[in-house]
């Protein structure tokens, strides 16, 4: 019989921060390599494993530059594997092009230190996307090395893993964690007894005569006394092969003993987000939301707008590319993703510092998109006396786009200070007096179509202008924010508009109906009995009851897991409280609904219920219904002053569904409907929960159908009602105030360490912005999802700019489809070398043929893997490229102009 082999492979798993701040966590990371660098001078037969990402190498050479040519050494000899990633992150909070960048710039910084390991180490996310598999596979990876998500279908550590759109994968199953051999006993009779008892465990899981024993864990530093301990095991145990290695001769082993396929291992599919053997910690898609609010905003910015309008002022314009910019604002918009950190279940002071960084990647976002303005347009600065202006307004779909376009400016500016290079004084000026605020903005398209704008706010500021050819000068304006539907702005091209403002209100009115809004598609009423609303959707005539209904329920859990107490009960809206009024003026119909929640303060002393005294938290929900755009833009601001719960949306459909479908992961993910009957999950180690979303989650009974975009609001529940129908709950908010505890109901055991993080609590002023779109069929068969990417991804206004020279006055759609089913993904500079990536992936299940076309003369055009290696040169015909893109596909582009 052929002896067992064991690959003992030894590593750190380095959180950079969770219950340690950051520096605290880089000190020690300090000592940690300082002493992995000295056992490796002094035994030759030792190698580690640095988890998997980079960014702990970056946070290690900027205290220790003197020690990186040591360390690079041993990383080119293969003795220290690292990469392939920059960060090690969650998989659903973060897009699938920032899965791509954190490949890239992981792999950038390998090939820098000269050695990187090509397989897709994901040891301690909370669930694995079902499109993982064509992620790892596009990326040059073949393999998945994983702990959590595995569901009862496979027993087995070695598996095929098949994604949604049909790549497969080898994966491995770390069954009892990436730390199952940490801190073996330095005493070799006591090492010899520890590592039996584990062999025992893994032997019965592996499909042949192989076992990974990892011998690390978090923040664990190397064991000089491994080499020897494994020497003087070899001939204390009898019919094993023990080796010290990395993960790369592991599976060499595993693929020589098995095939090269691995067809003999059981296969599974789709998402791995199951709780059957590990904790999945799904309540970490809503702790502190406000970080996913800011990740989704930051990535957008960059993926959607930044990126693309730098690519198009070099194009266009000949601007020079601003790459390492770029790269900074990549890093730093990462540096906020790993999983303890974009999860929200570290301490406060970790997540204090996660806000410090999205306000950098704020003023950098902002300095790119200025430059690529400045390439691209001409500036328009008006007479501080005119009431008019101009907008240019970037479309970032692969498809016209009809859209509400959010508009920020400021008017009325009046010099305040600024310095007397004479005296060398800061001068004071008297700003005189500001005009009245604005009531109403009329907008012009260059047709000389006229569309009404509604004005959101307007408020007084002191801003400073920069200038590199002076100091700044201060100045007193008004900053006015408003909104108006742009039609049919060509694909990734621009359109131009006038506006003027108006101080005696003259947009066109229609007398407001009590508790009553309407457009051309939809009719929304009040219903004070349900304290919700009902909409009519005038094109199919369904009606959609109890829509946009708050409730309120007690959270005695964690960062990690939501867990309602023991005694608990569900607090709506008092509908005394209710206060609501109508506006119709111009374009848009706007309902404001004022109310109070009052829910109980906290959890009682002992956590199995929650008190008797009260707290009100103010609700203002406001309905915005635009001509022409089929949805129900919806924007609701809360003062929390409650601890301890969990603040939900629900949407009713009116009829049973069985499953929901969200936008994912390039996917879009049907998943069932929450189980009336939990016993049949007694045995998991953590129940079934809440779902990940992009963009947008679906359902549909019976041709009708209802999907419900968002903002930055990544988890929801589908359920059933006593009577049977579809309710789809949107999380807004969950209060807690630990990091993990033992005592939680939903969950057996503890996720991590017990500290307090009154921060999680998330007290004070929270908005929330979210769309219902009424449709008929599914969402696949409907303009659910053009609609739902416009508001997740609106038009992007530029104030005070016109086309000018560069752009012409001709409209440059740079590439267009004339599929509704190809998302754009990025439009990017390529990594290295000229020419730039077109991204774009087919959301769908079925494969479609469509056609691109160029607005400009195209050189060449190859077809690249999501590494950016050039597989085949693609023929254009007259500027146009048919293409057949199969299910699910993410296509990449490498375009030379």
């Amino acid at each position: 019989m052929k002896a067992c082999k064991v690959f003992v492979v030894p590593h750190t798993h380095w959180d950079r921060e969770w219950y340690m701040e950051r520096e605290k966590s880089r000190m020690m990371l300090v000592d940690v390599i300082d002493e992995l660098l000295h056992i490796l001078k002094s035994n030759d037969d030792y190698v580690f494993m640095l988890d998997g990402q980079t960014l702990l190498l970056e946070d290690y050479f900027s205290i220790r530059p003197d020690r990186k040519d040591e360390l690079i050494g041993f990383i080119r000899s293969g003795r220290v594997s690292i990469g392939p990633w920059y960060i090690l992150p969650d998989e659903f909070l973060v897009s699938g092009e920032a899965h791509i960048r954190n490949f890239l710039i992981g792999d950038s910084v390998c090939r820098e230190l000269g050695g990187k390991m090509t397989i897709g180490y994901l040891p301690d996310s909370f669930g694995h996307p079902s499109q993982m598999p064509q992620l790892l596979s596009g990326l040059g990876m073949k393999e998945m090395v994983f702990w959590r998500g595995l569901g009862p279908d496979i027993d087995k550590t070695e598996l095929r893993w098949r994604g949604l759109d049909g790549s497969v994968v080898l994966g491995i199953n770390l069954p009892f964690s990436y730390g199952i051999g940490a801190c073996m006993p330095e005493n070799p009779d006591a090492f010899v007894a520890r590592l039996k008892s584990k062999i025992r465990m893994l032997e019965p899981l592996a499909n042949g005569n192989t076992l990974l024993l990892m011998n690390g864990v978090d923040h664990v530093a190397p064991q000089r006394s491994l080499p020897a301990n494994i020497a003087y095991a070899r001939n204390e145990l009898q019919g094993y092969d023990l080796v010290l290695s990395g993960l790369k001769e592991y599976l060499d082993e595993v693929r020589t003993g098995l095939g090269e396929g691995g067809e003999s291992f059981p296969e599974t599919s789709g998402e791995l987000r199951s709780g059957y053997k590990a904790y999945l910690l799904g309540g970490t898609l809503s702790t502190r939301m406000y970080l996913k609010q800011n990740n989704a905003l930051y990535e957008t910015l960059m993926e959607r707008y930044a990126e693309p309008l730098c690519v198009l002022a070099e194009i266009i314009a000949g601007a020079c590319t601003p790459d390492h910019e770029l790269r900074h604002a990549w890093k730093t918009v990462l540096s906020n993703q790993p999983h303890d950190s974009i999860c929200g279940c570290s301490v406060d002071a970790v997540h204090e510092e996660m806000m410090l960084r999205y306000r950098w990647i704020r003023d950098i976002v902002a300095s790119l998109l200025n430059k690529a303005g400045d390439a691209l347009f001409e500036r328009k600065r008006p007479d501080p006396e005119s009431v008019e202006g101009s907008l240019v307004v970037f479309n970032p779909h692969l498809q016209p786009c009809t859209a509400l376009v959010p508009v920020e400016l400021t008017i009325d500016e009046r010099l305040l200070r600024k310095v007397n290079y004479e005296t060398g004084n800061l001068d004071e000026f008297d700003p005189g007096t500001l005009k009245g605020i604005p009531s109403a903005v009329l907008v012009r398209d260059k047709s000389g179509a006229e569309f009404w704008g509604r004005i959101i706010s307007v408020e007084d500021l002191d801003d400073m202008v920069l200038s590199l050819d002076t100091q700044p000068e201060m100045r007193r304006c008004k900053r006015v924010r408003f909104s108006f539907a742009a039609h049919k702005i060509p694909a990734l091209s621009f359109s131009e508009y006038t506006y003027k403002f108006l101080y005696e209100d003259s947009a066109p009115r229609r007398l407001p109906i009590d508790k009553q809004i309407e457009n051309d598609a939809f009719r929304v009423v009040w219903d004070s009995g349900l304290s919700a609303l009902t909409i009519e959707d005038k094109n199919t005539g369904y009606i959609y009851q109890g829509q946009n209904s708050f409730e309120d329920s007690g959270d005695a859990g964690d960062e990690y897991t939501y867990s309602r107490p023991g005694h608990d009960g569900f607090f709506l809206v008092d509908p005394a409280s209710v206060r609501v009024s109508t506006s119709n003026k111009g374009d848009s119909s706007l309902m404001v609904v004022d109310a109070v929640l009052r829910v109980p303060e906290g959890l009682t002393a002992d956590r199995s219920a929650r008190s008797e005294t009260l707290v009100d938290i103010g609700i203002r929900t406001s309905i915005e219904l635009t001509e022409g755009i089929g949805r129900l833009d919806i924007r609701t601001e809360i003062n929390n002053t409650a601890k301890d719960h969990r603040l939900r949306v629900l949407f009713r459909l009116g009829g049973p569904c069985a499953f929901s479908s969200a936008e994912g992961i390039f996917s879009v993910d049907d998943r069932p409907s929450t189980p009336t009957d939990a016993t049949a999950f007694e045995s998991w180690i953590e129940p079934p929960s809440t779902n990940p979303q992009k963009s947008f989650v679906s359902v549909e009974s019976s041709n009708k159908g209802l999907t419900l975009a968002n903002r930055g609001l990544p988890e929801y529940e589908l359920f059933s009602d006593p009577d049977g129908n579809a309710v789809l709950a949107l999380t807004l908010l969950r209060s807690v105030g630990w990091l993990s505890r033992p005592d939680l109901l939903a969950r057996k055991g503890n996720g991590g360490w017990t500290i307090a993080t009154p921060g999680a609590q998330c007290l004070g002023k929270h908005v929330f912005e979210y769309s219902i779109i009424p449709h008929e069929k599914s969402w696949a068969d409907s303009p659910a999802p053009l609609l739902a990417h416009s508001f997740a991804v609106p038009p992007m206004a530029f104030p005070e700019s016109g086309y000018g020279k560069k752009l012409g006055n001709k409209t440059i759609s740079l590439v267009s489809t004339d599929s509704a089913s190809l998302v754009l993904s990025s439009l990017k500079k390529v990594e290295s070398g000229a020419g730039y990536i077109l991204r774009f992936w087919n959301e769908s299940a079925r494969e479609i043929h469509a056609q691109l076309v160029f607005g400009l003369p195209v050189k060449a055009v190859w077809l690249v893997d999501l590494a950016e290696h050039r597989l085949r040169a693609l023929e254009l015909e007259d500027g146009k490229y048919s293409l057949d893109c199969g299910a699910w596909k993410v296509i990449s582009l490498e375009l030379h102009f």
